[in-house]
């Protein structure tokens, strides 16, 4: 797993009880077949594609509103930042 797509998630939502609730729900959606709003690498579990989605702003605020704590801002990464 990428170290940095924890950070670049919690950008767009900071509160991590929150981001974690989100992941596990996008995590579970894939597992049931949901496709992915990005394109995974090859070995990326559902978490990570979970996370790397929010992080890449494929949610708009409405679908991560209810995960968000009260009175946080729910951001949007400019774009995806590659990691080397």
């Amino acid at each position: 797993m990428d170290p940095f797509v924890v950070f670049d998630a919690q950008q767009v939502l900071p509160n991590r009880f929150g981001l974690a609730l989100a992941a596990a729900s996008r995590a579970r959606a894939l597992n049931h077949g949901h496709f992915p709003r990005i394109e995974p690498s090859s070995n990326s579990g559902p978490i990570e594609i979970a996370l790397s989605e929010i992080s890449a702003g494929a949610f708009d605020e409405n679908e991560l509103a209810p995960f968000a704590a009260s009175g946080d801002n729910i951001g949007r990464l400019e774009a995806p930042r590659g990691r080397n």
